[in-house]
């Protein structure tokens, strides 16, 4: 008797429960978003990004994605099946084995038939960006040099500084490492110890506070040995590269990248407003 009362708690408080995943939460034009569909991509989020307003963000982003895809099957957008299983092939070959994708599917309580729609929502919604947001986009060349003048600082170099580091516990065994330089030259110890030795090559925010202080008063080709830690250190100087300003020339395509990124979420967020206000959205609390 206990067991069947048990049985029947068990049904209940799953049906309970699959009622409340499947509550109404918004509505887009026709399609309807639930309870559990936000709960399926808060569960992408990690701990730590679960803030109180990630939810509202997450719902914003469904609400995008509903409209997207209605847009692409008013467009009648197929998805080629060929891609579907590409993709299928490429998210499987990341496991160990089939069995292991399996397992992946049940933690996430997933399906291959929800994952093969997933991945065809992800190409109607990525097309359809192509075609309304990013194929509308352009930037020309004076774009990118105007860019490039009126932010020259932008693109400065700053001094940097190759060091070749040795430590050890034993100051003696440094003092001896520096006497064999002295001796034969830095290059020629390197080649011969190349074990003893690490580079670093940073201007100098990137270099530990320690290093910075040791090199403040060396010049290149030279060394010091100084305790750091409860540790000792050799450290060379190798070379100091002075600052110097990029040429457009070697920076253009990273000015192409930001001027068109910006472009693209200034136009998607037009886009996305456009269809908005065109478009019946509920939101019940």
């Amino acid at each position: 008797m206990k067991r069947v009362i048990f049985l029947i708690f068990v049904l209940f408080t799953f049906g309970v429960f699959s009622q409340e995943l499947n509550k109404i939460i918004a509505k887009v034009n026709n399609d309807v978003i639930t309870l559990g569909d936000l709960n399926d991509h808060f569960k992408m989020f990690s701990i730590q990004e679960r803030t109180p307003d990630v939810k509202d963000k997450i719902l914003e982003n469904i609400i995008q994605k509903k409209l997207i895809i209605q847009v692409a099957k008013k467009d009648n957008l197929e998805v080629p099946d060929d891609w579907v299983e590409t993709k299928m092939d490429q998210l499987i070959s990341a496991y160990p084995s089939y069995e292991k994708f399996e397992e992946s599917l049940v933690e996430e309580a997933l399906t291959v038939t929800i994952l093969k729609e997933r991945i065809r929502e992800d190409f109607l919604i990525r097309q359809t960006i192509e075609k309304y947001v990013s194929s509308q986009i352009t930037v020309s060349p004076k774009e990118i040099t105007d860019y490039y003048s009126s932010n020259v600082d932008e693109f400065s170099v700053p001094t940097n500084y190759i060091c070749w580091i040795a430590k050890s516990n034993k100051k003696s065994f440094l003092e001896e490492l520096a006497q064999k330089i002295r001796e034969i030259g830095f290059d020629k110890i390197v080649e011969e110890k190349r074990d003893l030795f690490f580079k670093i090559e940073s201007d100098k925010e990137g270099l530990k506070e320690e290093v910075r202080e040791a090199i403040k008063g060396i010049k290149e080709d030279e060394f010091k040995i100084e305790e750091i830690d409860e540790a000792y250190y050799l450290i060379y100087l190798k070379k100091i590269i002075p600052p110097y300003k990029k040429f457009l020339e070697e920076v253009k395509d990273e000015i192409h990248s930001l001027l068109w990124k910006d472009k693209f979420e200034k136009r998607f967020e037009e886009w996305i407003d456009e269809l908005k206000s065109k478009a019946v959205i509920k939101i019940y609390e």
